[in-house]
C-alpha cells in the first residue's frame, strides 16, 4: 500500500494507526479530521509530503516520527496542541512551518516553538552544525532535540531553567555544551548518546540526574556533579567508557542500579559517607577501578556483585 485515502466522516486517527507501513508514500487526509494519536504515522519510512487539513486540532506524541522521506511540514493555525517531538527522527526534515496566525505555537528558521518562543518543541533532524537558541526561551522541550546527528555545538540563553526528557539524545555529533546557571531540572534521557560529549558541568541548582542521562556518552572524559545533587538515577552513567573520575557529592545516600556500570576508563571514584546502600551492579565492569572498602567500618550495604569484574576493589569484612 503506497498512497490512502481516508473517508471525510473520519476525525479521528488513533494512536499507532499506521505504525511501521514503510511503503505508505502518500497519504489524503480528511477535511474534518481533529486529533492524530500519539506515534499514528511512527515508521512511515517512505512517507514524502503530508498535507493538514484546517480542521485539524491536536497532533499526538511522535506522531510522525521515523519518517525519513519527510522534508517539509506546515502546521495549520486551526492546531491547538502538539506532543513531544511530533516529528522526531524524521533524519532528512529540514523546516516545520507553522501558519502565522496560529494562537498556539509558532516557527523560526524551521523550528517549532510555543507561541511567545519560551519553549523549544521540535527541532527538525536535518540541522547540522552550531545551532544558539533564542535569548527568549526558558524551557527546552521534551525530546526537543532528539536524533539530530549533525549537530556539534548549541548554545544555550542564561534564561533556561529546565532541559527536558531525552532533550539532546542521541545528538552523536554534539561535542560540547554549556548549561546555565540557572537549570535547575535536567530531565531523564536529556543527553544519552551523545557519543561525541566530552565534558559536563552539572549547574548548582541541579538536585538530582536522571535515569538514563549520560548514557552512552562514550566520549564523555569528565562531569562535574555539583554539592546540591541528592540523587543519581539508575544507569545515569553507564556506558561512559572515557570518564576517568568521579567525585559523588556528600547529600547522595544510595547509588543506584548500573548507575557507573561499563564506565570502563574509570579509576578515581570518590564515595561520601553519606552513601549508605550500593545497589545492583553498580560499579558493574569498570575494570580499572581502585578501591578499597571495608564493611566492618564504613556504614554502607554492599556486596561484590555490585563491582563484578572490578579486579582492583577490594573488600574488607
Amino acid at each position: 500500500m503506497s498512497s490512502i485515502e481516508i473517508p471525510s466522516r473520519v476525525t479521528d486517527i488513533e494512536s499507532f494507526a499506521f505504525y511501521g507501513c514503510t511503503n505508505l508514500e502518500s497519504i489524503e487526509l480528511p477535511s474534518n479530521l481533529v486529533n492524530i494519536g500519539d506515534s499514528a504515522f511512527t515508521g512511515c519510512s517512505g512517507l514524502q509530503y503530508i498535507e493538514f487539513p484546517s480542521s485539524l486540532l491536536k497532533i499526538g506524541n511522535g506522531a510522525f516520527s521515523d519518517c525519513e522521506d519527510l522534508h517539509m511540514v506546515t502546521i495549520p493555525s486551526s492546531v491547538t496542541s502538539i506532543g513531544s517531538a511530533p516529528f522526531g527522527d524524521c533524519d532528512n526534515l529540514e523546516k516545520i512551518n507553522v501558519e502565522s496566525d496560529n494562537q498556539y505555537f509558532s516557527s523560526l528558521d524551521g523550528v517549532l516553538y510555543d507561541k511567545n518562543q519560551e519553549v523549544i518543541i521540535n527541532v527538525p533532524v536535518g540541522i547540522e552544525g552550531d545551532f544558539t537558541i533564542p535569548s527568549s526561551v526558558t524551557v527546552i522541550g521534551k525530546e526537543a532535540f532528539l536524533g539530530c546527528h549533525g549537530l556539534k555545538r548549541i548554545e544555550i540563553p542564561a534564561g533556561v531553567t529546565s532541559i527536558g526528557f531525552g532533550a539532546f539524545g542521541k545528538c552523536e555529533s554534539l561535542t560540547s555544551i554549556d548549561i546555565p546557571s540557572n537549570v535547575t531540572e535536567i530531565g531523564s534521557f536529556a543527553f544519552w548518546l551523545c557519543r561525541k560529549l566530552k565534558n559536563i558541568e552539572i549547574p548548582s541548582g541541579v538536585t538530582s540526574i536522571g535515569y538514563w542521562t549520560f548514557t552512552g556518552c562514550s566520549s564523555l572524559e569528565s562531569v562535574k556533579i555539583p554539592s546540591s545533587v541528592t540523587s543519581i538515577g539508575y544507569d545515569a552513567f553507564s556506558g561512559c567508557t572515557s570518564l576517568t573520575s568521579v567525585k559523588i557529592p556528600s547529600g547522595v545516600t544510595s547509588i543506584a542500579p548500573y548507575t557507573f556500570m561499563d564506565c570502563s576508563s574509570l579509576e578515581s571514584l570518590t564515595i561520601p559517607s553519606s552513601v549508605t546502600l550500593i545497589e545492583r551492579s553498580a560499579f558493574c565492569r569498570c575494570q580499572k577501578l581502585e578501591l578499597v572498602i571495608d564493611n566492618s567500618k564504613d556504614n554502607v550495604n554492599v556486596n561484590d556483585a555490585d563491582f563484578e569484574d572490578c579486579k582492583s576493589v577490594t573488600f574488607l569484612k
